[in-house]
């Protein structure tokens, strides 16, 4: 079954994998090495009742503040339902909220045909030029200057990532803030 908490989880094993990880309880904070841009440094709470006391929230500060990084959190709502409110009484912004997409195979329906249009399903056993044009393809769609230049690493990093999605398809962030 998918649960708020398998998909919470998911996305702090994603991140543990691209960045450098401070544990920090309530919260684990994940710090890109060489990027400032807020959306590669956030923090994901730990636990559904993550308490936000001034005590966690100025350690958490500090620690953004020390790599020069400003201080952001990506949960899903749904995980720890009053953390987004108690972080904006705390001087947190919201941003506004990004749509969880959730794949349920039991229940999902077949699209109509297209012609032309042909969908490969990418596991943890494809291969890696499988894995490039996905990776290629997104990039154009957003419009990245580097859809040219994927590597092999970021293929065989896509792929392992897969691994560990198990029977979640597809997800995206689900809420965040910015501190103020």
């Amino acid at each position: 079954m998918i649960t708020s908490e398998r998909i919470q989880s998911y996305f702090r094993e994603v991140a543990r994998r691209q960045y450098e990880v401070v544990e920090l309880a309530p919260f684990t904070l994940f710090f890109h090495p060489t990027d400032p841009l807020p959306f590669f440094n956030y923090a994901i709470p730990d636990a559904p009742e993550a308490g936000v006391a001034p005590a966690h929230l100025a350690a958490l500060r500090a620690a953004f503040r020390k790599r020069g990084r400003i201080p952001r959190f990506e949960l899903v709502e749904a995980f720890a339902p009053q953390l987004g409110d108690a972080l904006e009484s705390a001087g947190f912004a919201a941003e506004p909220p990004t749509c969880l997409m959730i794949v349920d195979p039991a229940n999902a329906e077949p699209g109509p045909d297209v012609e032309g249009l042909r969908i490969d399903i990418l596991t943890k056993d494809s291969n890696f030029e499988e894995a490039r044009r996905l990776l290629h393809l997104q990039r154009t769609a957003f419009g990245m200057n580097d859809a040219d230049q994927v590597s092999e690493a970021d293929a065989r990093f896509f792929v392992d990532t897969l691994a560990l999605l198990r029977d979640v398809d597809r997800v995206t962030r689900v809420r965040v803030g910015l501190d103020a």
